[in-house]
C-alpha cells in the first residue's frame, strides 16, 4: 500500500512512465499508470511477455492487444542503469541505448526470503529444500511451505499451492493424516491482465514428441486459445481474451477425464461436443476458487446453511478472497441455487 500511495502521489506530475518487468505485476502496474500518465512503457528482459503463463503465440497476441490499449512494449531489453541524480530522468539499457522517463516502477520478479534459513545452516537452493513430507532433510522438526520452500526443484509463486501445502502439513502435525504427502501442485489460475481475461492451467507448451497442441488465434479480437494434450488427457490450456470454456476445461484438467476425439470443440463452448460450462452443471467436487481450493459442494453447503448473499458465501468459504477472479462463478452458482436448478433441486445442493 505504501508503494501504491507513492505512485498515486507522483504519477499525476509524470509525463512518461517506465515499468521494468513484463510479468503479471508489471502489466498491472502499467495498466494503473495508463490512467494517470500520458505515456507508459513496459521494459521486458525476455523476448515475450508473461513467460511464466504464456507460450510465445499467446504472448504475441497479448502484446498486440496491450499496444492497442496504449502501452508501449519493449521486448528483449536489459535495463542496466537508472539515470538522474536527484530524481529519475531515464534508464539505460545494456546495449548502450536509453529511454527518457520521469517515473520508474520495478516489477522484475520475486526471490524467496531464505536468509534466516541459510544462516541456520538449512539446505537452500532457490528456496528452502523440503521433501514430500514438507520437512527439511536432516533437520528433524523443521518444515517449510509457501513461497520460501523448494519442493522437487520447484518454487511456487501462487497462493493455491501454499494453502495445499498448509493443509497437508497441518494433517501431518495434528495426526489427522500422519502419512499425508505433498507431491506437487497442478497449477491453474484465472487472471485479468489490463482488463483482458486470461485463464491458464498446466503446461503452456508441449513437453514431448507425443504431446498434442490444438491452437486457435484471432489477433484482431485479442483471442488466443490452446490445449496441450498428453495420452488423451488435458495436460494444459491457455485461454486469452475468451475464457468461457475455462470452467469445463479445469474439470477435465483436475480429474484427468479422457478428452473427446474432437479436441478443437473444447475451445468453443457453443460447439457441439464441447463439455458443459455452466457452474450448475459441474460436480460437487469441482473447484470453483483456485486460490483457496473451494469446491462447488462447499459453496452450495454455505448457501444451504443460510449464506444468502455473495459476500456471505465468500466470507464463510474464503472463495473470492484471493485474486477475486472466481467471484462471477460464485455468483452464478448462488443464483442457480436460489432458482433451484443446481444439481436438479435446491434440497439436493
Amino acid at each position: 500500500m505504501t508503494d501504491c500511495a507513492a505512485l498515486l502521489r507522483e504519477a499525476p506530475q509524470a509525463r512518461r512512465a517506465a515499468v521494468v518487468g513484463g510479468g503479471l505485476l508489471g502489466l498491472e502496474a502499467a495498466r494503473g499508470l495508463l490512467r494517470l500518465v500520458p505515456e507508459v512503457h513496459v521494459l521486458q528482459l525476455l523476448p515475450q511477455l508473461m513467460e511464466q503463463q504464456l507460450d510465445p503465440g499467446g504472448a504475441e497476441v497479448l502484446r498486440s492487444t496491450l499496444e492497442g490499449l496504449g502501452v508501449r512494449v519493449h521486448l528483449g531489453r536489459q535495463t542496466a542503469a537508472v539515470l538522474g541524480r536527484d530524481r529519475v530522468e531515464g534508464v539505460r539499457f545494456a546495449d548502450g541505448t536509453a529511454l527518457e522517463c520521469d517515473l520508474l516502477v520495478i516489477a522484475a520478479g520475486i526471490r524467496p526470503n531464505v536468509r534466516l534459513a541459510r544462516e541456520a545452516g538449512l539446505p537452500v537452493e532457490r528456496g528452502i529444500v523440503v521433501g514430500d513430507d514438507l520437512a527439511v532433510p536432516g533437520f528433524p522438526g523443521v518444515h517449510a511451505l509457501g513461497e520460501c520452500a523448494q519442493h522437487r526443484g520447484r518454487t511456487y509463486g501462487l497462493v493455491a499451492p501454499a494453502w495445499e501445502q498448509a493443509r497437508i502439513l497441518a494433517d501431518r502435525l495434528s495426526g489427522a493424516r500422519p502419512n499425508a504427502m505433498y507431491v506437487g501442485s497442478r497449477l491453474a489460475t484465472r487472471l485479468k491482465v489490463m482488463g483482458v481475461e486470461l485463464s491458464v492451467m498446466g503446461l503452456s507448451q508441449a513437453a514431448g514428441e507425443r504431446d498434442e497442441e490444438i491452437t486457435f488465434a484471432d489477433p484482431a479480437r485479442g483471442v488466443y486459445k490452446k490445449l496441450v494434450v498428453r495420452e488423451g488427457r488435458l495436460a494444459g490450456a491457455v485461454l486469452l481474451g475468451d475464457t468461457a470454456p475455462a470452467a469445463a476445461l479445469l474439470q477435465s484438467f483436475d480429474r484427468g477425464i479422457p478428452l473427446p476425439d474432437n479436441r478443437a470443440a473444447l475451445l468453443f463452448h457453443d460447439q457441439e461436443g464441447a463439455v458443459p460450462i455452466r457452474v450448475a452443471d459441474l460436480p460437487d467436487e469441482a473447484r470453483i476458487c483456485d486460490c483457496n481450493g473451494v469446491s462447488k459442494g462447499a459453496l452450495a453447503a454455505a448457501a444451504k446453511s443460510g449464506c444468502g448473499s455473495l459476500e456471505a458465501v465468500c466470507a464463510a468459504t474464503r472463495a473470492g478472497t484471493g485474486c477475486g477472479s472466481c467471484r462471477p462463478r460464485v455468483r452464478e452458482l448462488l443464483e442457480a441455487w436460489r432458482a433451484g436448478v443446481s444439481e436438479g433441486k435446491r434440497d439436493a445442493a
